[in-house]
């Protein structure tokens, strides 16, 4: 196996306001070990796996009351498969990954009580590879998130609803299907006793996952009718701690 990685990083601060960045390369070349077959250790199956990728973050403060973020990412991945023990002579598999990335985030704190956030995400995806096993698919991807904060006393309560939006397409062949949700979450804590770290919690929380590109277009495993994946996730709990003479208990 040969494998190797580079990375540039960069940050830039003024008085308010932060650039920073980042460029990658990784490289992985190796032979695989084959299955086990008696009298023989011949074995011809290589994989060679590749990514790169630049990113850009800047932050803006614009007031105490106002706080700005934008994210940029360019991604590209490729993966070669060659088997030379093919009866026909050589069995490949070879793909090339491209993702376009940008989010934008908006925060605003009116009080130290009371702050909210809004952020929205885009990104274009596509795949292509030798044999055109599934056609040329693309997915371009919209998630928007809206999330409260209020803490006031012995209070913590957080609200977030997200919205996610999947649109499939495919220039040779028929896409996977297209896939929205809206998901909603809630936290609550109350601290019992003022002079007690003694707290009770209860959240809620809807989890959407969709395929990725490799779970709906990479041959052998892939398949364009999987279903995202939906979860209900709720938790309550007590926590207590305490220091006592310099020892500190926890209780949960």
């Amino acid at each position: 196996m040969n494998s190797g990685h580079g990375e540039v990083n960069f940050i830039l601060n003024t008085n308010n306001r932060q650039l920073s960045g980042k460029l990658y390369y990784y490289d992985n070349d190796r032979l695989l070990p084959g299955i086990v077959r008696y009298y023989t250790n011949l074995n011809r199956e290589r994989l060679h796996e590749r990514n790169a990728f630049g990113q850009l973050t800047y932050q803006y403060a614009v007031s105490r009351l106002w706080q700005l973020k934008w994210n940029a990412k360019v991604d590209w991945g490729g993966s070669s498969y060659v088997d030379g023990n093919y009866p026909d002579g050589i069995n490949d598999a070879r793909y090339w990954q491209r993702e376009y990335y940008a989010n934008m985030c908006v925060l605003w704190q009116p009080s130290a009580w009371l702050s909210a956030n809004y952020s929205i995400d885009f990104s274009h995806a596509n795949l292509n590879s030798s044999k055109n096993l599934y056609g040329l698919p693309y997915r371009n991807s919209w998630l928007q998130s809206l999330a409260f904060r209020y803490k006031q006393g012995q209070l913590l309560a957080t609200a977030r609803l997200m919205h996610s939006l999947y649109l499939n397409g495919n220039k040779r062949s028929e896409p996977s299907d297209d896939m929205k949700r809206l998901s909603p979450s809630f936290s609550l804590s109350y601290r019992l006793l003022p002079d007690e770290l003694l707290f009770v919690r209860l959240s809620y929380k809807n989890i959407f996952r969709a395929p990725t590109f490799n779970e709906s277009y990479y041959a052998h495993y892939g398949s364009r009718s999987l279903k995202p994946e939906s979860t209900n996730q709720l938790n309550l709990g007590l926590t207590y701690d305490k220091t006592i003479r310099r020892s500190h208990w926890t209780l949960s």
